[in-house]
């Protein structure tokens, strides 16, 4: 049994005539008599009678006819479901963000939701490292993180530009300071995120550039509890 011939037989069940459903399916008559007959055969049962110019199906035929409206039922979902999907009037989509990255995700994902409404959004919390490798993995359908990533099997867009700033507590000498040069970051107690974090890795380049190297007192993997 195949497709084809399970379409054939379906709509000549359904409108009770060979030369009806040859038309609506722009094939000959006898084309379609060939495909039931086939289906016939690899059935094992007859599924038609015939009775003068009408059909009239068989019991096994009955039988036939109820499982085919179901499959062409569930065809045409899929079908309609597809062409939704590639309309991103539905389905879903798996973001990865990371802890910085994650103060500018809110309104970019209002904005999406808004284009498209009917787009279930899932949002996973992770650093840049195991957001890329999700990425990679296909576990994710993208990510935001805070440094552009080296792997050539990435697509990188630039999306937001943010600045980032040194923060001291309001009893460090340097708190009344409006700037301090980076270099003078040499040597001081530092606590920084995680191995892995986009933003680790973005502060630790700056750095290097000007030969500075902080004291790493501890690091932590959230923004807030560095804060």
């Amino acid at each position: 049994m195949n497709l084809g011939q399970l379409r054939v037989f379906f709509f000549v069940a359904r409108e009770q005539s060979f030369t009806r459903a040859a038309h609506l399916l722009n094939i000959t008559q006898p084309a379609a008599s060939t495909r039931v007959r086939e289906l016939e055969r690899d059935c094992g049962s007859r599924l038609f009678d015939r009775i003068g110019q009408t059909v009239v199906l068989t019991d096994a035929g009955e039988t036939l006819f109820g499982y085919a409206q179901r499959i062409f039922q569930l065809l045409g979902d899929a079908d309609h479901a597809l062409e939704n999907a590639r309309q991103l009037k539905s389905g879903s989509i798996r973001i990865g963000t990371g802890q910085t990255a994650a103060n500018f995700a809110s309104p970019i994902l209002q904005r999406f939701k808004k284009t498209y409404p009917g787009v279930t959004v899932r949002v996973d919390l992770g650093n840049s490292k195991k957001i890329l490798a999700d990425v990679l993995n296909f576990d994710l359908h993208l990510g935001l993180v805070a440094n552009p990533p080296a792997d050539r099997g990435l697509i990188t867009l630039p999306c937001v530009r943010e600045p980032m700033v040194l923060v001291v507590p309001i009893a460090h000498p340097w708190a009344k300071r409006g700037a301090v040069p980076l270099k003078a970051v040499h040597a001081q107690p530092f606590i920084t995120r995680e191995p892995g974090s986009g933003t680790r890795a973005l502060v630790e380049t700056a750095l290097q550039r000007v030969g500075a190297s902080p004291r790493i007192e501890m690091e932590l993997p959230l923004n807030a509890v560095i804060k």
